[in-house]
C-alpha cells in the first residue's frame, strides 16, 4: 500500500462539476429516478433551486479517485454524512486527509465543498491491502 501518516492530505484538492447528462447516466445505472435529480420542475416544487445530485455518486466520484492511488487495494468500510444537497452544474471541490493508518489499512477523510464554501458531504473511507 502507498505510505501514509495520519493528518496527510492525499491528492491536490480536485474540483468536478457533474452534469445534468452525468445525473442521467448515474440514475439509468442505479436505476433511481426520483424526480428531483432529473425534473427542474420536480426539484423546484420539492424545494430545490434546481435538480440535485444522487449522494452516491458524489461520493462515488471521490472514491474513485482514490482507487487511482490505491489500485491495489479494497474498500472495508465507507461512511457519509450528507449536509447540503449538490445541485446539478454546481462545482464541487474535494480534499482528502489520513486520519488513521496501521499496517494494513489507511481510513481516509473525504470531504465535497460547494462553490460557496459550505461543505455538502463528509465521509470516511476505509481501504485495507490485497495480498496476492
Amino acid at each position: 500500500m502507498v505510505s501514509f501518516t495520519v493528518g496527510d492530505y492525499i491528492c491536490a484538492n480536485e474540483s468536478v462539476i457533474i452534469s445534468a447528462n452525468d445525473v442521467k447516466k448515474y440514475a439509468e445505472t442505479s436505476k433511481d429516478f426520483n424526480a428531483i435529480h432529473l425534473d427542474f420542475q420536480s426539484a423546484v416544487k420539492a424545494g430545490f433551486e434546481r435538480e440535485i445530485v444522487h449522494g452516491m455518486l458524489v461520493m462515488g466520484i471521490a472514491e474513485s479517485r482514490l482507487s487511482t492511488i490505491f489500485p491495489t487495494s479494497v474498500v472495508v468500510s465507507y461512511e457519509t454524512k450528507f449536509i447540503q444537497p449538490v445541485l446539478v452544474g454546481e462545482v464541487l471541490t474535494f480534499s482528502y486527509v489520513v486520519i488513521e493508518e496501521e499496517l494494513d489499512t489507511i481510513a481516509i477523510k473525504i470531504e465535497a465543498t460547494k462553490e460557496n464554501e459550505n461543505t455538502a458531504i463528509i465521509g470516511v473511507i476505509q481501504f485495507t491491502e490485497v495480498r496476492g
